[in-house]
């Protein structure tokens, strides 16, 4: 039974994360993101500050002070998942969540390579394969298409290097996280009460409508995350990890559904590429991760 509610748990941040997040933001897609961003990092904090008391784990967060290595790692993280937040709602504002969706696609398959560069790891040829497959479609957008898909590249390389790190540091992922707002509270609470100060802010000036969803950004950060750590207690990680690759595909689904977002043909054939390259992808993983059994 336990396995059936990790499963669940694990369904829930899904959907979370790849559906109902970007629907939620498309509503306050007017503001400019560097705001919204602003806000989902204010008000996840005080989230994720009730998230750790219940679970009493406030103490871990004053161990990291103790580890100057964990607190450079920490600065970095907490850079990169709010650039990863920042580009991930521009592409809502800019009406390009499909190329979001593609960055998230191929984010576990930038990991393995900056694994290799940065950690010296090895990856087999079948995670090459799947690398080279994801230029060609890289490639053939911006030959075909004449523009750099940035969204993607970007959020994939943000949320990557953000895996990749986080995984080097080795800590409680609702602590860190709660490590990385605590560093950014200071500079979007600055930000937002200058924007404010500005008469451009629209926490105070604008309606309750827009006060409830800049709050509530913090909320649908804060939930995936609970639901996803009750998940990993009841699930193997590889699982979960697998199961992650249904975020991207309900956001192009949203995307192409929902918000009826228009995807060229030169798009189709780059996904359809990257579909193959992520399919390789995990059945490479399944079977290095019995190997190592």
């Amino acid at each position: 039974m336990s396995f059936i509610n990790g499963l669940v748990y694990n369904l829930i941040a899904v959907i979370l994360w790849g559906c109902i997040q970007v629907i939620y933001f498309e509503n306050i897609k007017y503001i400019p993101p560097l705001e919204i961003v602003s806000h989902r990092a204010i008000w996840a904090f005080f989230f994720i500050l009730i998230l750790i008391a219940l679970r009493r784990k406030i103490f871990n967060f004053f161990e990291i002070f103790k580890n100057k290595k964990k607190l450079l790692y920490l600065i970095t993280t907490a850079m990169l998942i709010s650039s990863n937040w920042f580009f991930l709602i521009k592409s809502i504002s800019t009406e390009n969540v499909q190329d979001a969706a593609m960055g998230y696609y191929i984010s576990p398959i930038v990991s393995v390579a900056l694994g290799y560069i940065i950690f010296k790891e090895k990856f087999s040829k079948i995670q090459f394969l799947s690398l080279i497959l994801i230029l060609i479609a890289m490639i053939n957008l911006i030959v075909n298409i004449g523009s750099i898909p940035w969204i993607a590249i970007s959020l994939a390389t943000t949320w990557s290097l953000y895996g990749v790190i986080r995984k080097k540091v080795n800590i409680d992922s609702e602590v860190g996280l709660f490590f990385e707002l605590s560093l950014l509270l200071p500079i979007f609470l600055g930000y937002s009460i200058l924007l404010n100060q500005n008469g451009t802010g629209h926490f105070i000036l604008d309606d309750k409508y827009t006060i409830f969803f800049l709050i509530g950004g913090g909320l649908f950060t804060a939930l995936p995350l609970f639901f996803f750590n009750l998940a990993i207690r009841l699930i193997p990680l590889s699982l979960s990890g697998i199961i992650f690759y249904l975020v991207p595909t309900l956001q192009f689904l949203t995307a192409i559904i929902y918000l009826g977002e228009v995807i060229s043909f030169e798009k189709i054939i780059s996904f359809i590429i990257i579909w193959i390259a992520v399919i390789l992808f995990i059945f490479e993983s399944i079977k290095i991760n019995k190997k190592n059994k």
